[in-house]
């Protein structure tokens, strides 16, 4: 069964900092072909195919329902083994994610508010996902 795992937590604790870096790391764990479907400033969506064949998604916008939703449609849509995704604490973002719990196993890790973390909150996720 698909695993996401949604990174939660307020605006502005480092969500998207912190998915960013899980980006760099398994593109450097992974040298491999990834496909890029939305570049805005910071908040990425991108597919990874791995050598062991498994297929990555990470979404790193997640301020908005529709912004979640779109993001697990493109990823879930592309057949991603793993997606790491962002939403806020409660509400619509979490709400959001819930609705694929028939089809995909869930994992929620709440981001607390501390710059110093994000790499091992990007690590910590990683080693759940196993990559």
């Amino acid at each position: 069964m698909p695993t996401i795992y949604a990174l939660s937590g307020r605006h502005n604790s480092g969500k998207t900092t912190t998915l960013n870096l899980l980006l760099t790391s398994l593109e450097s764990k992974y040298p491999s072909r990834t496909e890029v479907f939305r570049r805005g400033r910071k908040d990425l969506t991108v597919v990874m195919d791995l050598p062991s064949g498994q297929r990555v998604g990470v979404a790193c916008g997640g301020d908005t329902a529709f912004v979640v939703n779109s993001n697990l449609t493109t990823l879930t849509s592309h057949n991603c083994d793993v997606i790491f995704c962002a939403t806020r604490s409660y509400g619509g973002t979490v709400d959001a994610v819930n609705t694929y719990a028939a089809s995909h196993s869930i994992h929620f890790e709440v981001k607390q508010v501390n710059a110093n973390d994000d790499l091992v909150v990007a690590r910590k996720l990683l080693t759940l996902a196993g990559l």
